[in-house]
């Protein structure tokens, strides 16, 4: 068919790897039948594949492959498949749907329906993992986010701290990734030294089985200096594991079990296009896992920015020396100023009506495991 001879389906496109290329490209192409992945795009809305008049690729993540299919009525569906190097086979894609499932019914966070999904492509046609899902209304935050004003940023911030505080009304008693109970037979870890105590266990694994140690892009190479080895790889994570259960916060509330989104940029916010305070979506969910809060604590990307770091409550000061800048710089300290008021904000607000989150937020400024 026509829809599968086009191999930009299935490769990276978005970019060139200026590192080992080669490998980079391989781990991110995967084959599939796109005429049959059309057919079940076009049947989760109750329609045929003869139906479905269009199929765009997105521009490619760094783990699937998202492609927006539409129907003759206007009906639009998205359709994501897994890369080789999105994670474990089948149990990545049903943790997906399993977590947005859960955020969206149990949290009551805007995340899209999944309308059809299967992790084990041995049982369908399509010869790949999928999701097929509602599209998300709306525009991403990272298209209107330099044209808000100071009180619409003010407002999506206390959106975005209030639907933390959503995820931070269901705690759970085991840590690890969620999933239906029909499609694992194995628990979680009973506590917060148990699953850092597996994640060290699994990296010895790793180091122990892999082929070859992968290099470090920041290590200097040359007499004398550190060469990277097995067995001083296992050795500091034998450390580690000794060391794990005296690392860890004695403070129970926020070292509990919570599910978060694990990365909260503007790509993943979806805004009404005309009021981008109100959030009509939040996407990307994979790999979110049920951690310790103080793991997930953290401002959300969207407020990162690029000047000196402030963690109190007080908003920033305004430059003494202002007045004497030039236009350019004057217009540079304005919006270094909005960027580090936006973060007091977000402290303020989580502070006020989240005080666990804030606690939290400041262990993990210090502190990482």
């Amino acid at each position: 068919m026509a829809l599968n001879a086009n191999e930009e389906w299935f490769r990276y496109t978005r970019g060139r790897f200026l590192s080992n290329e080669t490998h980079e490209m391989a781990i991110r192409y995967v084959k599939f039948n796109m005429d049959e992945l059309v057919k079940h795009a076009a049947e989760s809305v109750g329609l045929s594949s003869a139906q479905c008049v269009r199929v765009e690729k997105f521009p490619d993540g760094m783990f699937n492959k998202t492609f927006l299919f539409t129907m003759q009525d206007g009906t639009q569906v998205v359709g994501k498949v897994p890369n080789p190097n999105a994670g474990r086979a089948h149990y990545t894609t049903a943790s997906d749907v399993a977590t947005m499932d859960f955020v969206r019914n149990e949290l009551r966070t805007p995340v899209p329906k999944v309308l059809a999904w299967s992790s084990k492509p041995a049982d369908n046609f399509v010869g790949a993992e999928y999701i097929i899902m509602e599209k998300v209304a709306g525009v991403q935050l990272s298209k209107v986010w330099s044209k808000m004003g100071i009180k619409e940023r003010f407002e999506l911030v206390k959106t975005i701290s209030g639907y933390q505080k959503a995820w931070m009304s269901m705690s759970f008693t085991q840590y690890g990734s969620l999933y239906y109970s029909s499609e694992t037979d194995s628990d979680g870890w009973g506590s917060a030294e148990q699953y850092k105590s597996a994640v060290g266990l699994q990296e010895i694994v790793c180091v122990q089985n892999m082929a070859t140690l992968p290099p470090s892009f920041l290590s200097l190479y040359g007499p004398g200096t550190y060469r990277r080895s097995r067995s001083k790889k296992v050795a500091a994570l034998q450390n580690y594991l000794r060391l794990v259960k005296y690392l860890l916060p004695t403070d129970k509330s926020i070292t509990s079990a919570f599910l978060w989104h694990p990365d909260l940029h503007a790509e993943n916010i979806f805004v009404h296009p005309e009021r981008p305070a109100e959030v009509l979506g939040i996407i990307d969910w994979l790999s979110s896992e049920i951690l310790p809060l103080f793991d997930h604590a953290r401002q959300p990307y969207f407020l990162d920015y690029d000047g000196p770091p402030s963690t109190d409550l007080e908003p920033p000061a305004f430059p003494e020396n202002f007045d004497k800048l030039d236009p350019a710089a004057s217009a540079e300290a304005q919006d270094l100023y909005l960027q580090m008021s936006l973060a007091a904000l977000y402290r303020r607000f989580t502070y006020n009506n989240n005080e666990t989150l804030f606690k939290a937020n400041g262990i993990s400024a210090d502190y990482q495991l």
